[in-house]
């Protein structure tokens, strides 16, 4: 039976290279998840103040407009 995909053994990977690869796999897939936390909270937040823009009218602006 084949393996759905090469193997370090199988293809001769030294197994620093494998720890390595793995390691920044799972960083570059923790620091995904975290951007897109962040961004999520971020549009939350935005829809949150143009909601409350709406609600509240123009004239209840914040300096952080201008």
């Amino acid at each position: 039976m084949q393996p759905s995909r090469a193997t370090p053994k199988a293809t001769g990977t030294p197994p620093e290279i494998v720890l390595i690869a793995r390691a920044v796999g799972r960083a570059v897939h923790w620091a995904s998840d975290r951007i897109a936390l962040l961004l999520g909270d971020a549009l939350a937040s935005d829809r949150k103040d143009r909601q409350s823009r709406r609600e509240n009218g123009p004239e209840d602006r914040t300096d952080r407009d201008n």
